[in-house]
């Protein structure tokens, strides 16, 4: 269940922290950082690394620690500052990306009928390696460390081809809303909102078409911040929510798609 409870924190048994822009290179991880500052003791604190996909896996983590009764509320923040990993002089790339961060609590349901709101309805995630070249950082990890020369030859920054990631995220993002749609018996027409990752809008525009999902249901914030990564989801809902657009019993769905490469994609009832 999505919560807006006054005491958020109270009660949180886990954070989990979707980035892949952690304060510090190896270790401590943002998560451990994250839960001192916030005074919550010595909960488990984890980090997951799954790019632009980053909410999505995030998310489904989330709700099968709730649902096996391990956590009963789980904090899930999505960061990331991709500036910090921009070459200013490739259009191709740094006119894209933007910093952004977004929080939501999940907390367990109750069993009464009463409560049929606030659930997710169905997952589907998926990755595929294969895709590590078309979207990647190439220098600064142990593989690569950075030294000067990989400093000087701007190896610590995001490269991408860009024509190869605009067709594997239409394809990826019609199969991964097909599938969950299919696995909660929903179609297309049963959404109030589709919420796509904010990357860029002429794929989501397509994906969209192809997908025949209705323009007044798409929810965009790209034009204001960019692709904040895993941050960008979770940003718009809360876009939603705070204008009153998202209502009881809404049918949202969500889709990522990013690096690894990874992509996924959840049903929700707000």
């Amino acid at each position: 269940m999505l919560s807006e409870d006054a005491h958020i924190l109270d009660g949180v048994g886990l954070v989990l922290v979707a980035t892949t822009t952690p304060d510090y290179q190896v270790f401590p991880t943002v998560s451990a950082i994250l839960g001192h500052r916030l005074s919550l003791g010595t909960i488990p604190c984890v980090d997951l690394s799954a790019a632009c996909t980053g909410f999505i896996y995030a998310l489904s983590a989330a709700n099968a620690y709730i649902k096996s009764g391990m956590y009963s509320r789980v904090l899930l923040v999505c960061v990331d500052t991709l500036s910090h990993f921009l070459d200013w002089d490739d259009r191709r790339t740094c006119i894209l990306f933007g910093d952004g961060a977004a929080a939501l609590v999940l907390e367990a349901g109750q069993s009464d009928a009463s409560a049929a709101s606030g659930d997710i309805l169905a997952f589907d995630l998926h990755a595929d390696g294969a895709g590590k070249d078309l979207l990647m950082v190439p220098e600064g990890g142990s593989r690569s460390p950075l030294t000067e020369s990989t400093w000087a030859n701007k190896g610590h920054c995001i490269r991408m081809d860009g024509p190869a990631i605009y067709k594997f995220a239409i394809n990826v993002i019609c199969e991964s809303i097909t599938a969950s749609l299919a696995a909660c018996n929903l179609t297309i027409a049963d959404l109030n909102h589709f919420v796509p990752h904010q990357a860029n809008i002429r794929i989501i525009d397509s994906a969209c078409k192809r997908l025949g999902v209705d323009a007044a249901k798409v929810r965009t914030n790209l034009e204001r911040y960019g692709n904040t990564s895993a941050a960008s989801i979770p940003l718009v809902l809360d876009e939603l929510r705070r204008d009153g657009s998202l209502r009881r019993n809404d049918i949202v769905a969500v889709v990522g798609f990013g690096a690894g490469l990874t992509w996924g994609s959840a049903i929700i009832r707000w």
